[in-house]
């Protein structure tokens, strides 16, 4: 396999130092029906990136909890969920709707099913299961399933 640098993604590289100043990647998720890459990163947030258009936009600037661990592709490919290593769950509707072309992303309540918070710590991953009746969000946490 043939490796190429991913300088569109904004990814510089040091030659001097033969470093890279990314930062950890943590996740990736292709936006469907589109030719852009959603990812996330240890510390950095969430950046919208397109490698045909060549530019990365950070999504995440004024997130609390911006050091992401899964990115997770809703039933509607413009919902995009984010768990974070402090527990957070930030929510997306990528279509941008009233926010311009990036979408507006919010902070999601953890909750159990009596209303009370509930504090999953880290996230690891996720998945949408849809039934008839709702669609469920579910994590793998460091507390358990929520």
């Amino acid at each position: 396999m043939a490796w190429e640098l991913a300088n569109p993604f904004g990814i510089l590289v040091d030659e001097e130092h033969d470093a890279w100043h990314t930062g950890r990647v943590t996740a990736l998720l292709p936006v469907q029906g589109t030719s852009r890459v959603l990812i996330g990163s240890d510390g950095g947030g969430v950046w919208d990136c397109n490698p045909v258009e060549e530019y990365a936009k950070p999504l995440s600037d004024d997130w609390d909890d911006p050091d992401i661990t899964a990115l997770i592709q809703g039933p509607d490919p413009s919902l995009v969920f984010a768990g974070t290593k402090g527990g957070s769950v930030y929510v997306s509707d990528l279509s941008g709707a009233g926010a311009g072309p990036l979408g507006s992303w919010r902070q999601v309540d953890t909750v159990d099913a009596t209303g009370k918070p509930v504090r999953p710590g880290r996230i690891w991953a996720g998945v949408v299961m849809s039934t008839a009746a709702t669609d469920r969000l579910i994590l793998a946490c460091d507390n358990g399933l929520l």
